[in-house]
C-alpha cells in the first residue's frame, strides 16, 4: 500500500461530505448524504486524533437523524422496507464501527 492513498481518501471522503451537505438538503436526498457521512467514518482516525473524533460524532448524530427524517417522509416511508432499509443497515455499521474505534461503551 503506498503512503500517500489514507491522504487522498481521506480528502476525497471529505469534500464529498461538503459537497452532498452543501448542494443536497432535501430529505429524500438523505440516502446520499448518509451514504458520504459512512463512508467518511471508514477513513477518520478517531482514536489518535481529537478533530477526527469530534468530526465523528457529529457524523453518527446526522446518520441518525437523517435516517428517522427520511422515516417520517410520507413519500419515502412507502419505499422504505423496498430500498431504504439496506441503507439504514449500513448507516447503523458505520456508526458502530466508529465507536469500535474509539474504544467507547456506547
Amino acid at each position: 500500500k503506498q503512503q500517500y492513498q489514507n491522504d487522498v481518501i481521506y480528502k476525497l471522503t471529505k469534500a464529498a461530505v461538503d459537497f452532498t451537505d452543501r448542494e443536497y438538503k432535501d430529505v429524500t436526498c438523505g440516502y446520499l448524504l448518509s451514504q458520504t457521512l459512512s463512508n467518511r467514518l471508514t477513513v477518520i482516525d478517531p482514536k489518535n486524533k481529537a478533530e477526527d473524533r469530534a468530526e465523528g460524532e457529529e457524523s453518527c448524530t446526522k446518520i441518525i437523524s437523517i435516517i428517522e427524517d427520511m422515516k417520517r417522509n410520507e413519500s419515502l416511508a412507502q419505499l422504505w422496507n423496498e430500498m431504504y432499509i439496506y441503507s439504514e443497515a449500513k448507516a447503523y455499521g458505520a456508526v458502530a464501527c466508529f465507536y469500535m474505534h474509539v474504544d467507547t461503551e456506547e
